[in-house]
């Protein structure tokens, strides 16, 4: 039994990793569209964030470990509502790093989802490089 529920803990951090490199990429994209510099909102300064599907620009860690909430009704993550789950999501933009020999137009995002299960502290990252490519 716990092995069937850290698997189905493991596959939603999964998700909730993708979304944050998701998140990013549609926060840069919107950055776009509203004719501002690609790396607005957040994106051109290095350092830890927290954002959810809501947001429209990265918000600093003011709180480690702050936990995102479900909504029972929707099964929609955000730090929002009422109902805490055991996962944190941490997004960590990085200029600093060369990204395939670009510096100026590209950024490095690790999202790393994090929860306390049996005892254990479980992790899973996810990374991406985002580009100026517009």
């Amino acid at each position: 039994i716990s092995f069937f529920s850290l698997s189905s803990q493991r596959l939603v951090a999964s998700y909730l990793a993708q979304e944050g490199i998701e998140i990013v990429r549609n926060i840069r994209d919107n950055n776009w569209l509203q004719g501002l510099e690609w790396d607005s909102n957040k994106l051109d300064t290095s350092g830890e964030y927290e954002a959810d599907y809501l947001d429209t620009v990265l918000t600093s860690v003011s709180l480690p470990g702050n936990k995102l909430n479900i909504d029972p009704s929707t099964g929609f993550y955000s730090y929002d509502g009422v109902t805490p789950s055991v996962f944190i999501r941490n997004i960590n933009i990085n200029r600093d790093s060369i990204c395939d020999g670009a510096t100026d137009g590209c950024i490095k995002v690790t999202v790393e989802v994090s929860w306390f299960q049996i005892g254990t502290t479980h992790k899973v990252t996810a990374q991406e490089y985002l580009y100026n490519w517009k």
